[in-house]
């Protein structure tokens, strides 16, 4: 089966000239000219199909092999057309591939436009909508047809001044959730469920949630919002440089000696000692873990492998002695920092401070 992307021309005068649309090619050859149910125009296109069919021509635009594909093209031509809001097109609502959107349902265009519901109508509506549930496939299909390029908002932002009337128009009110926990809203493993979408919705980085563009954009907007006099501590800090600063005059405190000799408490260490027995999975999540995994892999393979080649290690009195390997041992047998003597290495600089202080590490 061929579908089509076709243009109706109508050469008439009761409706606009144009009209976009999608179907089989094998229908459209057979009389098919498109499909209006809108108020305004329904009528009067039954009718002049019905009398005046030869005033409808048809152009096909593109073809396709598959119907998605046909009703994809379809939407971005009526969108790059604004077919709903131009005088040239009697279209009246934008494709989607679960059904339509965008059709102006305002004023008299509704279908409902004057009609008012008695209480028995409204009552029947009820009823037949009581104790009915939409299944599983239905809100797939709702979800997919309101989501991501379907959406009737998609690539649009408010500007300040809408921001602004919103804001205006909500303050005062109080919200019906205010002071109430999910749990009380909506049930145990409502609350769970809900929770656990809004940490994946906010997990990921700016660019795996936005795209490079609007990532680039939001961050710009932050760093304007926090910097300078709009950072909401800008002020109220103090210079602590020169005579000012709480070392300033006096001999920097040894950290590795500090460290030795700290009490640490039990409730302390038992914090420490969970976060160190939680896998990365388990602290970062499976993405960020990944990428942690690969830099330490990289950090550490090959070359980078202290236990991978020889080492050339001098003490504060000039003596060398090489190691073959067991880079962490030979520190650890020695009392010298393993993280000092890595600088060390990066640097080609004897270590200045601390534990390590005078000694120096070279790699072979």
């Amino acid at each position: 089966m061929i579908y089509v992307v076709y243009l109706i021309t109508y050469k008439g005068t009761k409706l606009p000239p144009k009209y976009i649309g999608s179907t089989n090619k094998l229908k459209l050859e057979n009389g098919y000219r498109g499909s209006v149910s809108s108020k305004k125009y329904t009528n009067i296109f039954k009718e002049e199909l019905k009398n005046n069919f030869d005033l409808f021509s048809y152009e096909i635009l593109e073809t396709f092999e598959n119907r998605d594909a046909a009703t994809t093209r379809e939407r971005e031509l009526q969108l790059e057309n604004n077919v709903v809001k131009s005088l040239e097109y009697f279209n009246m609502s934008i494709a989607a591939p679960n059904g339509f959107f965008g059709r102006d349902v305002s004023g008299e265009s509704n279908p409902n436009f004057g009609n008012k519901w008695n209480e028995d109508q409204r009552e029947n509506q009820r009823n037949n909508r009581l104790g009915k549930k939409a299944t599983d496939e239905t809100k797939k299909k709702l979800s997919e047809s309101h989501s991501g390029t379907n959406h009737w908002n998609y690539g649009k932002y408010h500007s300040e001044e809408t921001r602004k009337k919103i804001s205006e128009s909500n303050k005062g009110k109080s919200s019906s959730f205010k002071g109430k926990t999910q749990i009380e809203l909506y049930g145990k493993e409502k609350a769970i469920e809900i929770n656990l979408k809004i940490s994946e919705k906010n997990s990921g980085t700016y660019e795996e949630k936005y795209g490079l563009d609007r990532a680039k954009e939001l961050k710009e907007n932050l760093s304007i919002k926090t910097s300078g006099k709009n950072n909401p501590n800008f002020g109220n800090g103090e210079k602590i440089s020169g005579d000012k600063h709480f070392y300033y005059g006096k001999k920097r405190p040894d950290a590795s000696e500090w460290m030795r000799t700290r009490v640490v408490s039990i409730e302390t260490r038992e914090k420490m000692s969970k976060s160190q027995s939680k896998t990365f999975e388990e602290k970062y999540g499976k993405d960020k873990s990944d990428k942690i995994k690969e830099a330490i892999s990289e950090r550490v393979s090959g070359s980078g492998n202290p236990n991978s080649k020889s080492f050339k290690f001098t003490d504060p009195d000039g003596i060398e002695t090489i190691v073959e390997g067991w880079f962490q041992k030979f520190c650890k047998d020695n009392n010298i920092g393993v993280g000092a003597m890595y600088g060390s290495i990066k640097t080609s600089k004897v270590c200045n401070r601390g534990k390590s202080k005078g000694w120096k590490c070279e790699a072979l």
